[in-house]
C-alpha cells in the first residue's frame, strides 16, 4: 500500500491537489520494494530453511522452485499480458504513449522470462512493479544453496548481527562509491547486489529470531515504526536510506511477537486480507493507473477536477476490487493447480529419498558401533 501510495502521489494526474503530509509519506514509499525483499527473506527462511540445513538434493531444489514459481508467476503472467489489449485501446482511444518506451516487443520478452528485473540495461517495462519479481526470483534461485552451505549452520546472535552490520556497510560503501556520496540505493545495474543483500538480511534476521527471547521483541515494532516514520517525517536525502532498512530489520523482528500495539492492528481481519491480496494489489496497481489516468486525461480538463481525494479512492478501490478477483480467480487457482500437477505423486518419492537417507544414517551408525 505505501508503494501504491508513492505512485498515486507522484505519477496519478491530478497529484498537485493531494495533501502535503500524504506527499511526505509517499515521498519514500518505493522503499517498500526493499521491506518486501527482507521481509521475504525472512519468511521463505522461516518456511524453508529446514528443508535445506542437513541436505540439498535436486528433488528438494525442484520442489522449492516449483513452489515459488506457483506463488509469483500466475499474477505477473496475466498482468503483462492484460496491458496488451489495455495498451492498444488507450493508444487508440486516448492517445497515450508511454514515456520511457515502455511496451516494446523487447521488453515484453523480458517481463514474460522475468529477466526484466536482472539490471539489463532497457530491460524494465510493460508491468514496471514486476522488475521487483524478477529479482526475487533470482533470490529463490540462490537460496537453497545459501541455506545450506551459510544461513542453516548455527551461528550465535552477535556473529548473525556482525553479518548484518557487513552487509549493510558493504552496501553503503558501494551506494556511495558509485554515485559520488549522493545517495545509498545502488543503481539499476546493481540491482542484483541490491535483491541479494536485503534477502540476506532478511535469512539472517530469521537465524537471530530462532534464538531471540521471545520479550526481546515486545516493545521493538513500536520502536520501529515510530523510527521509521520520524525518518519519513525528517525528509532526509537520499544517502541516508539505509537508515530505513534498519528500521524495517527492527519493524519485522517486533512483529514477531504477537503481544505488541503494531501486531495487534496487523492481525486484525481487514489487515489480514489485504496481506493475503498485498502481492495482487502490487501488480496490478500499475495496470489500473494506465487505465484511469488515460482515462482521467481524456474526460478532465487540465486543472478542472477539484476532487483530488475522490479520485484516489476511486483508484484505490478499483485496485483492491481487482486484486480479490485476481486473488481468488487466479492467484489461489493457479497456484493449487501447478502444485497438483507438477508436484502430485513428487511427496511419495521425496519420502522415501528422506527414508532412505534417514536409512543409510543409521547404518553408519551401526557400524560405527560395531
Amino acid at each position: 500500500m505505501w508503494v501504491l501510495l508513492h505512485h498515486l502521489v507522484n505519477q496519478f494526474p491530478i497529484d498537485g491537489n493531494s495533501y502535503h503530509w500524504i506527499e511526505i509519506l509517499a515521498q519514500k514509499g518505493w522503499l517498500g520494494v526493499d521491506l518486501f525483499f527482507i521481509l521475504s527473506g525472512f519468511v521463505i527462511s522461516y518456511v524453508h530453511q529446514k528443508d535445506f540445513t542437513n541436505r540439498l538434493t535436486s528433488i528438494d531444489y525442484r520442489r522449492f522452485l516449483i513452489l515459488r514459481f506457483a506463488r509469483v508467476y500466475p499474477v505477473h503472467i496475466i498482468t503483462t499480458l492484460s496491458l496488451i489489449p489495455i495498451y492498444l485501446v488507450a493508444s487508440y482511444l486516448f492517445a497515450y504513449e508511454s514515456p520511457v518506451d515502455a511496451f516494446s516487443l523487447e521488453k515484453l520478452f523480458y517481463s514474460i522470462t522475468l529477466t526484466n528485473g536482472l539490471g539489463i540495461t532497457n530491460s524494465a517495462g510493460w508491468n514496471l512493479p514486476s522488475w521487483s519479481v524478477s529479482a526475487e526470483c533470482f533470490a529463490y534461485l540462490l537460496f537453497p544453496l545459501a541455506s545450506f552451505h551459510l544461513f542453516s549452520r548455527p551461528m550465535s546472535i552477535v556473529t548473525n548481527l556482525i553479518a548484518c552490520l557487513g552487509l549493510l556497510v558493504g552496501t553503503l560503501v558501494l551506494g556511495y562509491w558509485l554515485s559520488d556520496g549522493s545517495q545509498y540505493m545502488l543503481p539499476w545495474s546493481g540491482t542484483l547486489a541490491r535483491i541479494a543483500t536485503e534477502f540476506a538480511l532478511g535469512c539472517l534476521l530469521y537465524n537471530i529470531y530462532k534464538q531471540l527471547p521471545t520479550h526481546f521483541a515486545n516493545r521493538m515494532a513500536s520502536g520501529a515504526l515510530t523510527f521509521l516514520i520520524l525518518l519519513i517525517l525528517l525528509q532526509l536525502p537520499n544517502r541516508w536510506d539505509f537508515l530505513f532498512l534498519i528500521g524495517f530489520l527492527f519493524l519485522i523482528l517486533g512483529l514477531t511477537n504477537n503481544q505488541s500495539f503494531v501486531s495487534s492492528i496487523m492481525s486484525h481481519r481487514l489487515s489480514i486480507y489485504l496481506g493475503q491480496i498485498s502481492y495482487s494489489i502490487y501488480l496490478s496497481h500499475s495496470v489500473v493507473f494506465i487505465v484511469l489516468g488515460a482515462a482521467f486525461k481524456k474526460w478532465v480538463p487540465d486543472g478542472g477536477y477539484q476532487h483530488a481525494g475522490l479520485a484516489a479512492i476511486i483508484y484505490i478501490v478499483t485496485v483492491i476490487a481487482i486484486s480479490h478477483l485476481l486473488f481468488n480467480l487466479v492467484e489461489t487457482k493457479a497456484r493449487d493447480s501447478i502444485k497438483h500437477h507438477f508436484l502430485k505423486g513428487k511427496t511419495h518419492r521425496r519420502q522415501e529419498v528422506q527414508m532412505a537417507i534417514y536409512y543409510d544414517n543409521q547404518s553408519d551408525v551401526t557400524r560405527q558401533n560395531v
